[in-house]
Order: C-alpha cells, then sequence, then structure tokens
C-alpha cells in the first residue's frame, strides 16, 4: 500500500489490531525519517509450538527495536513494516537481493537504514497480528527460509547478532560443566540465578510493551530452547540453497 509517498507492508493472512494502523505507522515518519519499523506478533493457542513461536517473534523484536532506537537498525519485519517511496527507488528496490528466497524485508531495512532514518512504532492499535504455522514441519521449513538470510547482513550487524549468539552458548556450556565439578553448587546456582533475575527484569519491560506478559513465567526454559533454534537453523541457514522458484 501507497500513501502519499510512503510504502506499508503486511502479509495476507496478517490482521491489524485495530483501524489505527495505518495512521499510527503513518505518524513516526518526519522528514528525517524514511523507515518505520512496527510489530508483527503471532496468534496464542496452546501449545508448546506456539509457546516458542511467540517468545522467538518477541524476542527478535526487542533486538531489532532496541537497535533501532540505539540508532543501528538492521532488520524490519514485512508483516508490519512502512518506509518511503523515494528510499525505495534511490537503493533500486530489492534488485541487490533479488535472487534470495526470502528475506527481502530484512535485507532492504538492513542495506537503506542509517543512524538517523529510522523509527519505531510499539503502540498496540499498530499490532498487525500473523497466524503461526501449527505443526513443527511447517515451521521448521519457514524459519530455515528466513533464517538463511542472516549471512547477508552488513559485517557489523553479523558481528553483533554473533557476539550475543556465542555468550549465550559459553554461559549455557560452562554452567552445564560446573555442575559436573568440585565448584560450590551454591555459586553455580547463585550465578545462574543472578542473569535469571536480569532477564527477567529486562523481558518483564519488554512483555509489557509487547503485550506478552504469559510469556514471562516460560523464560528459563525458552531460552534454552532459543539456543538450540539458533544453533540448528542458523546452521541449516548456512548451508541452504538460494534458489526462487516460481
Amino acid at each position: 500500500m501507497i500513501v502519499v509517498g510512503m510504502m506499508f507492508f503486511s502479509d495476507a493472512d496478517c490482521i491489524p489490531a485495530s483501524n489505527q494502523w495505518l495512521r499510527l505507522m503513518q505518524s513516526q515518519f518526519s522528514p528525517n525519517t524514511e523507515i518505520v519499523l512496527g510489530y508483527a506478533p503471532y496468534k496464542k493457542y496452546n501449545s508448546l509450538l506456539n509457546l516458542f513461536i511467540r517468545f522467538e517473534s518477541a524476542f527478535t523484536a526487542m533486538a531489532y527495536f532496541s537497535a533501532a532506537i540505539g540508532k543501528h537498525a538492521f532488520m524490519g519485519v514485512g508483516r508490519n513494516l512502512a518506509y518511503n517511496k523515494t528510499l525505495f527507488f534511490k537503493h533500486k528496490g530489492f534488485a541487490s537481493h533479488n535472487h534470495i528466497l526470502s528475506g527481502d524485508d530484512d535485507l532492504f531495512v538492513n542495506q537503506a537504514a542509517t543512524s538517523n532514518n529510522v523509527r519505531v512504532q510499539i503502540d498496540p492499535q499498530s499490532f498487525v497480528y500473523s497466524e503461526p504455522k501449527r505443526n513443527f514441519d511447517d515451521w521448521q521449513r519457514q524459519k530455515s527460509r528466513h533464517n538463511s538470510t542472516g549471512k547477508f547482513y552488513k559485517s557489523r550487524d553479523k558481528a553483533f547478532l554473533g557476539a550475543y549468539y556465542a555468550t549465550l552458548l559459553i554461559f549455557y556450556v560452562l554452567f552445564g560443566l560446573l555442575l559436573f565439578t568440585s565448584f560450590d553448587f551454591r555459586l553455580i546456582l547463585g550465578v545462574y540465578a543472578l542473569r535469571y533475575l536480569v532477564q527477567t527484569v529486562i523481558l518483564y519491560g519488554v512483555y509489557k510493551r509487547l503485550k506478552t506478559m504469559s510469556l514471562i513465567w516460560f523464560t528459563p526454559i525458552l531460552d534454552v530452547l532459543y539456543l538450540f533454534y539458533i544453533y540448528v537453523f542458523g546452521t541449516i541457514g548456512l548451508f541452504r540453497k538460494h534458489q526462487k522458484n516460481w
């Protein structure tokens, strides 16, 4: 959709939280703002897969919103995204990554974002809800395809994300190893408890703003599953062939 030189994006199976979606996204544009990032949560169902899908969506949103606020935007989600038409043509649209199967939304923002041309919109009325996959096979194919675009990010962004994933892996590996050593068991659990406390305080604020507070109770389990997800699907995406089949 285009409104006076602005382009607004979503998917066919997405439903805006209110009839204010377009107005709220448009309200974030200014003479210097060329890209507006919105939030696209998944609908809630009672299953472990759905729980993790909603967690991964919220966690990803936290990453790209905070990066944008910190003037280092690196991605957006095409289910709720807007940018200036002039910017689109300035970068020749999706020409630089037209050969890639998925991720045009991610890669366009990664390519076109600067330190001062991106803003975020997290008003709950601007959310766009998506229908999640209902079985693991469908979700696995979707995420493997989406995660395959990460290696095309700018080097700075790959280093930033890689550093976080590496520290997450190191923490859990060391935690597991120390449990089987002669280290004081109480000290080890104390370190974990401290990390969990800090993580919970941060995620509480995020979940509250993103209207996903029910996730807070499952953070310890979801955090470990997220580590597994990142390394398994990241590896699959790394070796996945990127061809479009029309």
